[in-house]
């Protein structure tokens, strides 16, 4: 992507704030332009002072004045530079606020192949360290920049007007500093990239690491994690080290053009002031200026650094803007609504990759309130086909219909709203029991959550609880135990109250009570429901209507547990493998 596009796309964040940057803007280069009344001041005071032919009491007076405005342009700067910080800050509060969450709102609604392919970490290094990066450069690079510009305009006129020649020398180092920032600008841009993806990459693992901390320690794998910590963490500071060396140069030749420079005024000012040519007055003026014109030239040079650091977070930022999700809506998609739950697989075939195909010409008629039990070996395509139900996935081929509408044809929030999915890891986030639950229903009354609650048969335990529906139950649900969990989960989708249910059955083993009040509560979920389930357990197998057997991405048996078990297939060998345990 190009520099200047991405910088232009950002700045089309920035304009909206447009009256923002122009107040602030103003109060900088107020704050920039009161300083230099001080100099031409200093040069009064002193011709002044030195001028014999004045009486003594006129030059006391006029000194006396000359000060006193000096010491209110010192309110005045006070004054300013607060409203200068106050609204830089404000301007940086709001075009990173509206960013950040632009680009949260914008990953969330990206397609599940998207977070296929990603790491949390890369993620959250997007939300967080990339526009940390942005932020600085809304901070301060924008307002600085147009401060800087101006006092730089400024002072080369000043320096002009107060000696021709020696402004002329003042200003012929410019060439070479915007030479060594075009230069150094790709490198520094270069190793910002690099610096950015090495911290993505530490956020990831951190994240992985910690999430299964418990099998870390299970293993005894601490110190082995910590030597892979390690690589990953000098690998980001040898970037970093790398970044210095190319901003130290900056800084270098920085130094070097403001000193060179001020030699050489010295030298031809002092042969001025010996032939009688300029002032003593006029030499300190010119030089308490000089200072003044090479801090905006060397802070601009500075804030090049900055830009670049900016543009390498800026267009990792736009690579995720500029994907687009691959589930979309047709315009004028329809809502679907009073679903009876008829749901029709027509030759369907998906892959995950192109050129790999997971599923294959599958068609499958279920009638509402209908129970369908997946079976297969791992890897046989089962998660794959109810996952193409609420559309996380779209067929390479073939079309699903619900109700006989192709769910292509239908709004994607109006789908998943008539879609309950209660996965085998159960997700839970942290917050409080009523907080997890209204996920299932937005604004839901505590006598409807209590009802949900006790259909799932986890009402008991959590009114056991010392402070029930708003007890916290910590990341993941970390509080809960596995059945209560699960029970929680399946509440929540009583609480939706949803027309068709997915359910990926747990595989983890709960204790007897756990497990009956856990089938218990899926019977009563079930009851009037389309319902799809990745059976693991018999007893949720033998319950189901129809049993569809799936073996390498095509169904190659369909019926009742006693009609397969009687035709000796792939059902009844893994009946055999995985079942008759738990039949005995």
């Amino acid at each position: 992507m190009k520099k200047k596009t991405v910088l232009f796309r950002f700045l089309k964040n920035v304009y909206p704030h447009w009256f923002i940057t122009l107040v602030a803007a103003f109060f900088g280069v107020t704050k920039f332009l009161l300083p230099l009344l001080i100099p031409w001041m200093l040069k009064l005071i002193i011709d002044t002072a030195l001028n014999s032919s004045l009486p003594v009491a006129d030059r006391a007076q006029y000194v006396t004045k000359i000060c006193l405005f000096m010491l209110g342009i010192s309110v005045i700067l006070g004054i300013v530079s607060f409203f200068r910080s106050y609204f830089a800050a404000f301007l940086r509060k709001k075009v990173i606020l509206e960013l950040q969450y632009k680009l949260f709102t914008h990953i969330q609604r990206m397609s599940m192949n998207y977070f296929d392919r990603q790491h949390v970490g890369n993620i959250t290094s997007y939300i967080i360290n990339d526009i940390n990066s942005v932020q600085s450069f809304v901070g301060e690079a924008i307002i600085s920049a147009l401060m800087d510009t101006t006092l730089l305009i400024v002072l080369v006129v000043i320096l002009l007007k107060l000696n021709l020649v020696l402004g002329l020398i003042a200003i012929s180092i410019f060439p070479f500093f915007f030479i060594a920032m075009k230069v150094l600008s790709p490198r520094i841009k270069k190793t910002s990239h690099q610096i950015q993806k090495s911290l993505a990459e530490i956020s990831g693992s951190i994240n992985e690491k910690f999430s299964g901390i418990k099998v870390l320690q299970a293993f005894s794998q601490e110190e082995n994690e910590a030597v892979d910590f390690q690589a990953k963490i000098e690998n980001y500071h040898k970037r970093v080290v790398e970044g210095s060396k190319w901003q130290a140069m900056n800084v270098g030749f920085s130094t070097l053009f403001t000193t060179f420079a001020p030699a050489l005024i010295i030298w031809y000012g002092a042969y001025q002031l010996i032939n009688g040519s300029m002032t003593i007055g006029t030499l300190m003026a010119f030089y308490s200026y000089l200072g003044s014109f090479y801090f905006p030239l060397t802070r601009l040079s500075e804030l090049n650094v900055v830009l670049q650091s900016s543009l390498a977070a800026m267009e990792r930022i736009y690579d995720v803007f500029d994907t687009v999700p691959n589930i979309k809506e047709i315009p004028g998609a329809l809502k679907l609504s009073a679903v009876k739950g008829a749901v029709e697989f027509n030759n369907v075939s998906f892959g995950y990759t192109t050129g790999k195909t997971v599923l294959e010409n599958i068609s499958l008629k279920v009638n509402p309130g209908e129970v369908i039990a997946f079976v297969g070996p791992s890897g046989a395509g089962k998660s794959t086909i109810v996952n193409l139900i609420p559309r996380f996935y779209d067929p390479s081929a073939g079309e699903i219909l619900i109700d006989t509408t192709d769910i292509k044809k239908l709004t994607i929030k109006s789908l998943r709203d008539n879609i309950g999915i209660v996965t085998q890891d159960v997700i839970l986030f942290s917050g409080t029991i009523k907080e997890n639950m209204m996920l299932g229903k937005k604004h839901a009354s505590c006598a409807e959550i209590n009802e949900a609650l006790k259909m799932a048969n986890a009402f008991d335990f959590i009114d056991a609880l010392p402070k029930n529906l708003n007890s916290e139950i910590g990341e993941r649900g970390v509080t809960l135990s596995g059945g209560q969990k699960q029970r929680l989960s399946i509440a929540r989708m009583f609480l939706k109250n949803p027309p068709i249910i997915i359910l990926d059955e747990a595989t983890s083993a709960l204790d007897s009570v756990s497990e009956a009040q856990v089938q218990e509560a899926l019977e009563r979920l079930f009851k009037n429901r389309t319902t799809f389930i990745i059976a693991h357990r018999l007893s949720t197998i033998k319950k189901a209507h129809r049993i569809i057997v799936i073996d390498k991405g095509t169904i190659v048996e369909e019926g009742k547990h006693e009609e397969l078990l009687a035709k000796a297939g792939l059902y009844a060998r893994l009946y055999r493998e995985q079942f008759q345990k738990e039949s005995n």
